[in-house]
């Protein structure tokens, strides 16, 4: 079932919570809408609980429901953002702080390519990191990433993109860092040349910050 009212026809962003995440939800809705009111809000629930289900509903454009999936949800990305059906779509993980509006993030979509950030830090050479991504309509680079993720080739979403990908950098359109500054980007105090719009605190460490944030 869907929940649908737009007011873009054109970009969206959009978002995905399961059970475990949804305490995060609040959080992320007020930092994206303090910066955005022309862009749609996409959130698919990927096994919220029905009470946080129904809050979430009430308080973005579309609401996508999702059958519940076994392995972790994170691979239900690339599928989400496929079935929403804007022209230009970004996809923003619920551990991404949003310090400032990103909207200008849509120029660097391209047909047929994924446009995401550089990934330094992953342990074994996997490039791209996809707590934020963006892409122009639908393409077959996406289904295929999210026929590759439903069947679960690999650890995480972003690891299946790496395999698709890694031979071909066309298949890729690089957005800056500031769009997904990393956690460890922050605990190494990594230079920055323009100030991070996005800070992306992964893992539980990131977690903890984001909680210590909220109860503040």
């Amino acid at each position: 079932m869907e929940n649908f009212m737009s007011t873009s026809d054109n970009h969206c962003f959009v978002t995905g919570v399961d059970s475990n995440q949804q305490w995060m939800l609040p959080w992320w809705l007020e930092n994206i809408q303090a910066y955005h009111s022309v862009e749609d809000i996409v959130i698919c629930d990927f096994g919220m609980t029905k009470d946080w289900a129904e809050w979430a509903s009430k308080r973005c454009n579309r609401f996508i429901r999702f059958p519940k999936l076994e392995a972790t949800t994170w691979f239900y990305k690339p599928l989400a953002l496929a079935k929403a059906d804007y022209v230009k779509k970004c996809w923003i993980d619920l551990d991404c702080e949003i310090m400032e509006n990103i909207s200008d993030i849509f120029e660097y979509t391209q047909p047929d390519k994924i446009a995401c950030a550089n990934d330094p830090y992953h342990s074994w050479g996997c490039r791209w990191q996809t707590g934020v991504f963006a892409v122009e309509n639908n393409s077959k680079l996406l289904e295929v990433w999210a026929h590759r993720c439903i069947g679960q080739t690999n650890r995480g979403d972003q690891e299946v993109l790496w395999d698709i990908v890694k031979d071909n950098d066309n298949y890729i359109s690089q957005i800056p860092d500031e769009y997904n500054w990393l956690r460890r980007d922050v605990e190494t105090k990594r230079k920055w040349t323009t100030p991070p719009k996005v800070i992306h605190w992964t893992g539980d460490a990131g977690k903890a910050i984001i909680k210590e944030k909220i109860e503040k």
